[in-house]
């Protein structure tokens, strides 16, 4: 009986120096819609927006893991600049983020990647690639038939780990969407665009620049290094996720 309450002591212990998780903390938490406990609650998002050192260990584990693994390619990409992924995502602050679901920290879902090469393959106009084409299809594959190639979730590259008297650095920052004519937008008002409406900002959270994230493509190599030339293309031209004509989302290709 004694070690069972030594071993449930001890479990506790443990749960307790767990750190919290920034996504559910975003997605989730709200005490009050008081201005600030919503300015609190991303305040915390960054601050447990890190690489804890269960994240770098589940890190290291998948960059061998994928390694290791047969026509699996891979390549790391670095933002040039502020990136939002998963806007739309349900949230408690109406602008979500996607997040990893068990470690808070963002990510980049394949299915997004995907969609950026599709698109930009599409937007050439090379007869080649279009949409009914041999190429197309058999990279990104039809109702019918399976792609080529597929696009893993990219997680976020790690920093260096920092010097024992500083804590580790967030990859979050907070932005900011001024809107000044809310009643114009109401489609159940007929107010005007003038400039007697105050501007009511709306705080979020993006990634910060500098950010690593590392791809990987599972497929013949002919058509991943297609995927890969195509895929740096997109994302130092047009860039991913949202507000991506603001200049959000630019990353280049570091490997």
């Amino acid at each position: 009986m004694t070690d069972d309450i030594r071993r449930v002591n001890h479990s506790t212990e443990q749960l307790m120096k767990l750190q919290p998780n920034a996504g559910l903390i975003y997605d989730k938490y709200m005490k009050s819609f008081e201005v600030r406990d919503k300015s609190e609650v991303i305040t915390q998002t960054k601050r447990y927006c890190v690489a804890s050192p269960a994240y770098r260990a589940y890190f290291t584990r998948w960059h061998e893991s994928v390694k290791r693994t047969s026509n699996m390619h891979i390549r790391t990409y670095e933002t040039q600049g502020r990136l939002i992924v998963g806007i739309g995502n349900a949230s408690v602050r109406d602008i979500g983020i996607s997040l990893n679901h068990t470690y808070g920290v963002p990510y980049l879902p394949g299915s997004s990647l995907k969609g950026v090469v599709s698109s930009y393959v599409l937007g050439m106009k090379d007869t080649n690639w279009g949409a009914d084409s041999y190429n197309f299809q058999n990279m990104f594959g039809t109702q019918e038939l399976a792609g080529g190639i597929d696009f893993m979730d990219a997680p976020w590259h790690p920093p260096d780990i920092p010097p024992a008297n500083q804590n580790e650095p967030s990859c979050l920052e907070e932005d900011v969407i001024n809107p000044h004519h809310q009643q114009y937008y109401n489609p159940t008002s007929n107010a005007s665009p003038d400039d007697f409406e105050g501007p009511v900002p709306i705080f979020f959270v993006t990634v910060k620049q500098k950010q690593r994230f590392v791809v990987a493509i599972h497929g013949e190599k002919a058509w991943a290094d297609i995927a890969f030339s195509v895929l740096t293309k997109a994302l130092s031209e047009r860039g991913i996720g949202a507000k991506t004509r603001a200049g959000y989302g630019r990353m280049q290709c570091v490997e």
